[in-house]
């Protein structure tokens, strides 16, 4: 009975994602601060994922200190 409840809910959810009209368009936003944000986040995650060992280094000093 739970799983047919929980079907519902996730298929509506497709549904609603690929067969349902949008009534409302989504604008692209031009503000040149949400630009530069948006970049600052993509390289500050394409910089995690290139280099990861400062900031693996500074979490566990960091957990190391709550454990002390």
């Amino acid at each position: 009975l739970t799983s047919v409840a929980a079907a519902y809910y996730y298929l509506r959810v497709i549904k609603v994602m690929y067969f349902d009209d949008s009534g409302v368009a989504i604008d692209r936003a031009d503000d040149p601060a949400l630009k530069g944000l948006l970049a600052l986040s993509t390289l500050a995650v394409v910089a995690f994922i290139v280099i990861p060992a400062p900031l693996m280094t500074a979490a566990t000093a960091a957990a190391q200190s709550l454990i002390r």
